[in-house]
């Protein structure tokens, strides 16, 4: 459900064979998307989700500043089979575990919205969110304020990391993704709000770029031993020797198979060297070279 696997995992091969390897697949979303393109074994269902505007009820999103905004449910036409997503999950729980079924019984938007308070007392307050406008952050202004923790003895618990060596050589580059506006995951707007940059943009250092003489707009590839990607030069608020490409076009770049200890989350981040394009295609066109072929060979005597 809302989630286009093909386009936002950085192993796009190895989720299409995930995908086509189930018997039976049902996707429930607001568009089609790639995901709902590729053959199963026996059968692909595709049924239609309302979003969060359509819900009767409303909605809610949270941002990375921990604001929770209310969208209030918008008048309009509706797709008749069209569901709730937290309708469709409801039901699904009470399928898969029907002997709990009195346990996540919900009849509207607000009932699930006073559970989520009381079973995550961060979000206490979701409850009162109804109208237009309604908005508040979880955990308050300040989480942990006067150094107090909630957990059992009031102190943070950390986990201990152990860094790799850094060994980045000479013209290469740290290389993050950045998602740049977007409706969801599958929804993307052609311009980012924060900088102005394009879906191929290439975000960096001034300095940087001056050192490799690039001048902004210029045609750039970047590449390494997982792929290539050839975008335009953009000049941002970086620090040097770090470059910032969108996500998901720059998922070309990510080493496949990687995945965080703890969360399991897939790398987004890698390294990669940054040339001007026509140099790169340039050095590339030397690799081919013209071979004889006998039968076209003449001899003059």
């Amino acid at each position: 459900m809302a989630e286009t696997f093909l386009e936002t995992m950085p192993n796009p091969e190895a989720i299409e064979k995930a995908l086509s390897e189930l018997e039976l697949r049902v996707h429930q979303d607001i568009i089609l998307n790639t995901s709902t393109l590729v053959d199963a074994e026996e059968a692909v269902i595709v049924l239609p989700a309302m979003t969060r505007y359509e819900q009767p009820g409303g909605g809610t999103s949270t941002s990375t500043e921990r604001m929770v905004y209310f969208s209030p449910e918008i008048e309009g036409p509706r797709i008749e089979e069209a569901r709730a997503e937290w309708d469709i999950y409801v039901d699904l729980a009470k399928r898969v575990r029907p002997e709990d079924a009195e346990l996540i019984h919900f009849e509207t938007a607000e009932d699930i919205r006073r559970e989520i308070a009381v079973a995550n007392r961060n979000y206490d307050g979701i409850q009162h969110l109804r109208h237009k406008g309604d908005v508040f952050q979880w955990g308050g202004a300040w989480l942990c304020e006067d150094g107090v923790c909630p957990t059992p003895d009031g102190k943070g618990h950390l986990l201990p990391a152990q860094l790799p060596q850094y060994r980045k050589t000479e013209g290469h580059f740290n290389i993050t993704t950045r998602r740049g506006k977007q409706f969801n995951s599958m929804i993307y707007s052609e311009k980012d709000a924060f900088n102005g940059g394009k879906r191929h943009s290439i975000l960096m250092n001034e300095e940087d770029a001056k050192e490799l003489y690039v001048q902004e707009g210029d045609p750039v590839v970047l590449f390494n031993q997982y792929g290539s990607y050839q975008g335009v030069a953009q000049f941002g608020e970086l620090r040097r020797g770090n470059i910032a490409v969108y996500w998901p076009e720059g998922n070309v770049l990510i080493p496949k198979g990687v995945y965080e200890s703890y969360s399991q989350i897939p790398e987004y981040n890698t390294a990669a060297i940054l040339e001007k394009a026509e140099t790169f295609h340039a050095r590339k066109d030397q690799h081919y070279v013209e071979k004889r072929i006998d039968e076209l060979e003449t001899t003059l005597n």
